[in-house]
């Protein structure tokens, strides 16, 4: 049995908007452990406080990693990445308003 290719006719930026979604998303992501030194100084949090938050960071960034990355091999990647980025967009709205 042959296999058979569909590929979608799209102008040359389509990736752009999924790129700049993926690299928001990224970023995001990653400035927490930077801006903890930032928020220990601040905020004026002990060692403990800011461990802590790390830890927190920590066990919500590696299960979402070992879950994302078989779950989008099974489910493909738009499916598992699209509802992550509006969900990611919405989270960081929600933070900024406390």
């Amino acid at each position: 049995m042959a296999t058979r290719t569909i590929t979608a006719e799209r102008g040359p930026g389509a990736w752009v908007k999924i790129a700049f979604a993926m690299f928001a998303v990224g970023w995001g992501a990653n400035q927490f452990s930077p801006m903890l030194i930032v928020y220990r100084h601040e905020l004026r949090l002990g060692a403990g406080a800011v461990a802590g938050l790390f830890l927190v960071y920590a066990l919500t960034l590696i299960p979402g990693l070992l879950i994302g990355g078989p779950a989008s091999d099974r489910f493909g990647r738009r499916p598992v990445v699209l509802p992550f980025v509006a969900l990611s967009r919405w989270w960081c709205r929600t933070c900024h308003t406390w």
